[in-house]
């Protein structure tokens, strides 16, 4: 009797990170599973280095094995509702960020979970950080259970691997939005899907490699989006009403109120700033 295998989607959205998307990559290919059924999937947002460059060598290299989509800044939000709507020809769908790895039995650990079909596997995490020039782990802390994911598990995309036939049916929820600057873009799209969320499996073993780099899109204070202003924060809080009424009673206001009071008060704080100048 043949055992089933399951069809991955590596999704990874790619925006100037030439140093760091061929170590990202590899580590795919050096996955401990049957690599014919893993597609990677990456889409350059108008990166200005060589990153798109390298993502043509390696689909030159990999051939149907790869699709890559270019693009010219549409900005996180749009990235990855796309990506998520890409959820045809498999069975489960994953982000890795460009600048981070996965240790060589990630996807052999998320398979033990497919046969009983989950919702989302939630996928814990080694957080590296780097001081006095060393790369050191900050918190490498297992989070085992159901409770941790619906509290932590809330603000990113690539801590979860998620259901192709969960995503056909709630992603399309997820709403278009023009705008690129958007605050905490990954933190609204896991409330959406979150409230549909009926099955949750726990993957204990730490094999993702979350490197904390200052010069992240993220983490930067002088990126070319400014996340934290007053457009960026309205833009958010329009997002998160519409959010509410997509998801219906399904919804966790709690998360909702707390996310809504946040980008309040940093809208409210820029103003204030912004009339002391």
């Amino acid at each position: 009797m043949s055992i089933k295998k399951y069809t991955i989607k590596v999704l990874i959205p790619c925006y100037n990170v030439e140093k760091y998307i061929s170590k990202c990559i590899d580590s795919v290919l050096k996955q401990n599973y049957y690599l014919k059924y893993v597609k990677i999937v990456c889409v350059d947002d108008g990166s200005t280095d060589n990153t798109l460059k390298i993502l043509k060598e390696y689909k030159t290299r990999l051939g149907d094995n790869m699709e890559l989509y270019i693009q010219k800044n549409k900005g996180i939000w749009t990235t990855r509702r796309n990506l998520l709507l890409n959820n045809k020809e498999c069975d489960y769908l994953v982000f890795l960020d460009g600048d981070d790895t996965w240790r060589k039995n990630f996807l052999k650990h998320c398979s033990e979970y497919f046969s009983s079909n989950p919702d989302v596997i939630y996928i814990n995490k080694i957080h590296w950080q780097k001081k006095f020039g060393r790369w050191i782990i900050i918190n490498d802390k297992v989070e085992p259970n159901l409770n941790d994911y619906k509290h932590k598990g809330r603000t990113v995309l690539w801590n979860k691997m998620w259901n192709a036939n969960f995503l056909k049916k709630y992603a399309t929820l997820i709403p278009k939005c023009d705008a690129k600057k958007v605050r905490c873009e990954d933190s609204i799209i896991n409330l959406i899907l979150n409230s549909f969320v009926k099955t949750v499996k726990v993957n204990k073993h730490m094999d993702y490699n979350y490197f904390y780099r200052n010069a992240s899109l993220t983490h930067n204070k002088n990126r070319k989006f400014n996340y934290f202003s007053i457009e960026a924060c309205k833009v958010a809080i329009d997002l998160l009403n519409k959010t509410r009424i997509i998801c219906g009673s399904n919804f966790d206001i709690y998360i909702f109120e707390q996310w809504l009071n946040v980008f309040e008060y940093i809208n409210d704080s820029i103003k204030e700033n912004i009339k002391n100048l």
